[in-house]
């Protein structure tokens, strides 16, 4: 065993000197590797999972249709539970994807969604910017959010506020852009119109880059040290 343990030992010195050769000899070659590498690494996919949250009849299916298939229908009949879509989309220089879930925001099949909010990497919050009452109950949709999908960290968790229906021209403004910004200034704040396809993508662009940064964060990197240096004094065996 003691003869193998040398051998084993030599071969390394042996890799490891080949190995400084050739990264000093052939620079382009040991560059173009490094670059493959890159190349082939940033073909890799992220996933993300966002959730949608309000209450019902603020337009929550039709930011997601608006976003998934770039559709919209004055027509969606109530969710039951929870829907949801997938789309990949550009972040920076790398291509990552959205699973965006819409849950239901009626009173009676709210507690069939809250089994979705787990995993959550961010959360967008939406309110009709034509009815008050949609904004106040956004803070019990937090705490709701909060204490179902258990983040790891809940002061630090991204929130993205949105108010929707900014669609027609005379509408009638019940909650204004300074008192969302008041009372929610720590979140990103947009006012969109899922009608006419204004904001939205600004929205899912918003999130996905949240994500992104969010995990680029996260991510300690772990380095683990290999001593080659020969050991010194008696010799290593495996029986006495």
């Amino acid at each position: 065993m003691t003869v193998v343990f040398q051998i084993s030992y030599l071969s390394i010195l042996e890799v490891s000197f080949r190995f400084f050769r050739e990264t000093t000899t052939k620079k382009v070659k040991t560059s173009w590797s490094i670059n493959f590498f890159s190349a082939r690494m940033s073909k890799r996919k992220d996933l993300y999972k966002i959730i949608l949250l309000g209450e019902s009849g603020v337009g929550k299916s039709a930011l997601l249709r608006r976003f998934g298939s770039d559709k919209f229908s004055s027509q969606f009949p109530a969710t039951v539970g929870s829907d949801f879509i997938t789309k990949e989309v550009f972040i920076e220089d790398s291509i990552a994807t959205l699973q965006v879930w819409d849950v239901a925001g009626n009173e009676r099949f709210r507690s069939l969604g809250t089994g979705f909010y787990r995993g959550a990497d961010a959360c967008i919050l939406v309110y009709d910017i034509t009815d008050a009452s949609s904004f106040d109950k956004l803070e019990s949709w937090i705490d709701d959010f909060i204490v179902h999908a258990n983040p790891r960290n809940a002061d630090t968790f991204p929130f993205i506020l949105v108010g929707n229906k900014r669609d027609s021209p005379g509408f009638k403004r019940q909650v204004t852009l300074n008192k969302a910004k008041t009372m929610f200034k720590e979140f990103p704040l947009f006012e969109v119109s899922a009608k006419e396809n204004i904001g939205v993508k600004e929205v899912f662009d918003c999130v996905g880059g949240i994500c992104a940064k969010q995990k680029v964060d996260a991510y300690v990197p772990t380095f683990i040290g290999v001593n080659l240096a020969k050991p010194a004094g008696k010799k290593i065996t495996c029986c006495k």
